[in-house]
């Protein structure tokens, strides 16, 4: 099963894109951009918000790169998931502030 680095790589080439283009588009530095593309760097290539730059900056969907990269939780509908990936984007307080919001709209809903 090809790796988030895989992915990334091959989108990256795949566009004709040098990977000091895709650090001055994306802010994220040439050599995480390596490190994640030698799959040495798995934390960064889990974390939401470099997912999101690196994506933007290919110009690929946010789902797309998301599940290349694993974060996107099986059983979801697009929806669901697309929220998931947004609220993991955010500071761990305001993640935790808006899933209480989320799950007291829930509960109120019945």
């Amino acid at each position: 099963m090809p790796t988030f680095g895989d992915w990334l790589r091959q989108e990256r080439q795949k566009r004709g894109i040098h990977i000091v283009v895709l650090e001055k588009k994306s802010g994220v530095s040439r050599s995480m951009i390596s490190r994640i593309e030698r799959n040495d760097a798995k934390s960064a290539a889990k974390d939401a918000a470099t997912v999101r730059d690196l994506a933007k900056a290919l110009n690929v969907p946010d789902v797309q790169a998301f599940a290349a990269a694993g974060l996107w939780p099986e059983g979801l509908t697009t929806e669901d998931a697309e929220r998931e990936l947004r609220i993991k984007a955010l500071p761990p307080n305001l993640q935790a502030v808006v899933n209480a919001l989320i799950e007291a709209l829930e509960r109120a809903k019945g």
